[in-house]
């Protein structure tokens, strides 16, 4: 695992009462987290099943997020969606704004049943920001809690790789 995953910290999503985001709370979660040892921020709200921010949001979080690490360390962003074309715009567009650390899954809409369709998946998603790093998920859309274990070593041995991490990892 890339060093710079073992203390992780989430920035969680804050709104106004009216249900704006609250991007100034926002960035003093971030920064409070960064002094408390934090080495990458992961933007809450764009991975998992649960996404409570609208894709203009996610960009405007990401943005945030990037300007209150500064250098200090990464940012990594949820980039799932319907299909491995949305989720490679989706990696595409965050690189464009900075972010280099993408959160990857098999997609939730359907089965990738063949290993090499799930690495196929992963392959694409890399090629869509050859200068990023890919944190895998692997229980919230693969049979059992694992992905088998021949893509998972095959993915291990992908430079381009930073984590494989289960859904209890990823929420920790």
């Amino acid at each position: 695992m890339d060093e710079r995953l073992a203390h992780r910290a989430e920035v969680p999503v804050c709104r106004l009462p009216d249900g704006r985001l609250d991007l100034e709370a926002f960035r003093a979660a971030a920064l409070r987290l960064i002094g408390q040892g934090a080495s990458c921020l992961t933007v809450c709200g764009t991975y998992a099943s649960y996404r409570p921010v609208d894709l203009q949001e996610q960009e405007r979080l990401l943005t945030a997020a990037l300007k209150a690490a500064e250098g200090r360390g990464p940012v990594a962003m949820g980039a799932l969606d319907a299909g491995t074309e949305k989720a490679a715009d989706r990696v595409r567009e965050h690189a464009a704004l900075g972010c280099h650390l993408h959160i990857c899954a098999p997609s939730f809409y359907f089965s990738m049943s063949h290993e090499d369709e799930l690495l196929r998946h992963f392959a694409a998603l890399h090629a869509a920001d050859p200068k990023g790093r890919l944190i895998l998920l692997e229980d919230r859309s693969c049979r059992g809690d694992r992905f088998p274990e021949g893509p998972r070593q095959r993915l291990l041995a992908e430079p381009w790789v930073a984590a494989i991490l289960s859904g209890r990892e990823a929420d920790a």
